[in-house]
């Protein structure tokens, strides 16, 4: 009897952990989202939701790489050269924005095939300038932040532009640090506005993070949590399955 119990509590234990990482390998996946299948019926039922899959499933298509820029090793998205962004708007309708040196057919064509989809009502728009040119005019700024009176800055994909909140004292001071950080930099890509005022409340902790940290987990980090999720939850599993034979045998000792 107690044989058979002490079986009976790892085979389900085996079972569970089976059935747990079956369910769970589909977000561990290096793509992500792109492996979750987008039904056309769910456009009827949230427009919005279905959009986010969609253009979520484009940006997990482009490669990630790790930098070490002062901030210590972060993942950036490697996006192509004829990527400008992407937004929804106020008529939950996807617009997906690319450069003006792109070959629309060709990367319209690619796009579709990457998203699953040929939805007539995505529109594609023309931008001028690249959001890696954007990102990387960005993490240019994080490390002069406090140099130059930065409260926070920011990237609007659907303005195609850098948004800086400083000292409007300092705008030219910036607009001359990036021109000798980059030959051939435009200084439309940027708009400066306010800085931000920060209060503190008694209590509270603000976080100060670097102004590109993307809140999208990555792939690598899913697998991580995942991984963790999986021996936290055999951990107690078999805790549970040692505590029910131990009852068992007392039980058994008892009668």
């Amino acid at each position: 009897m107690l044989k058979n119990s002490l079986v009976k509590a790892f085979s389900v234990l085996l079972a569970f952990i089976i059935i747990f990482m079956a369910v769970t390998s589909v977000f561990a996946s290096p793509i992500g989202i792109s492996e979750i299948e987008i039904e056309s019926s769910l456009k009827d039922a949230d427009r919005n939701f279905y959009y986010s899959l969609v253009a979520g499933r484009l940006k997990s298509s482009f490669p990630t790489t790790l930098i070490d820029d002062g901030f210590g090793k972060r993942e950036i998205c490697l996006f192509p050269p004829e990527y400008a962004g992407c937004y929804i708007d106020e008529t939950n309708t996807l617009h997906i924005v690319l450069t003006k040196n792109a070959d629309y057919m060709t990367t319209i064509s690619n796009y579709q095939e990457i998203m699953g989809i040929n939805d007539d009502e995505i529109i594609y728009v023309v931008a001028d300038f690249p959001l890696s040119r954007l990102y990387e005019i960005q993490r240019t700024l994080d490390k002069v932040m406090v140099e130059f009176d930065m409260s926070a800055t920011g990237i609007n994909e659907f303005t195609n532009r850098l948004d800086i909140s400083i000292n409007r004292t300092r705008e030219k001071d910036v607009i001359d640090f990036l021109k000798t950080k980059f030959d051939d930099f435009d200084e439309k890509c940027i708009t400066f506005s306010d800085p931000i005022e920060i209060h503190y409340v008694a209590g509270s902790t603000t976080d100060l993070l670097p102004s590109n940290t993307d809140s999208t987990m990555t792939p690598q980090n899913q697998n991580t949590l995942i991984i963790g999720i999986v021996i936290l939850t055999t951990i107690v599993a078999a805790t549970t399955g040692i505590w029910i034979t131990k009852k068992k045998q007392k039980q058994a000792k008892a009668f």
